[in-house]
């Protein structure tokens, strides 16, 4: 079954890997540019075979065919995408939640409203007297990323 993705996010996406696809191509040659889409297109075709274990055999003798040096530069292109995808995804998200408006289901707002609802404003002010807001600093792991890599792909 195909995903719906949003146009702005397609639009996002293939701006950003048109731009890794021309900094690839200035930095490491047509080569480089060329082995990471002869792979990018058979793991695609391979995902769309969904014919188990051995729709994944011409990635996989793609990959096993590469010089270790080249395996590396391929893999570090594959890292710089998915990053550029990440921040695509992050940017559509920010537009969804836009979209949506400051009058959400789910808010703070609207849980406040509901309450007030429920308690009565005495009710509402008491229930807040007793909370206790403790700040807990955590990533999602998709977004905790090594200080060591971020400066690598920096430099």
């Amino acid at each position: 079954m195909p995903i719906d993705v949003p146009a702005a996010l397609r639009r996002d996406v293939r701006l950003l890997s048109t731009a890794l696809g021309h900094v690839l191509e200035e930095t490491e040659g047509a080569e480089l540019l060329n082995d990471v889409e002869r792979l990018r297109r058979a793991t695609i075709a391979a995902r769309r075979a969904n014919a188990g274990p051995a729709a994944l055999d011409a990635p996989v003798n793609i990959v096993a065919s590469f010089e270790p040096r080249r395996a590396e530069h391929v893999a570090r292109a594959f890292t710089c995408y998915f990053q550029l995808v990440n921040l695509a995804e992050e940017r559509q998200r920010i537009r969804a939640l836009r979209e949506r408006g400051p009058n959400v289901a789910d808010s703070v707002a609207a849980g406040v409203k509901d309450a007030r609802a429920q308690l009565g404003s005495a009710g509402l002010e008491q229930l807040v007297s007793t909370l206790r807001v403790t700040p807990v600093l955590t990533a999602h792991p998709t977004e905790a990323r090594r200080r060591a890599t971020l400066e690598s792909l920096w430099r």
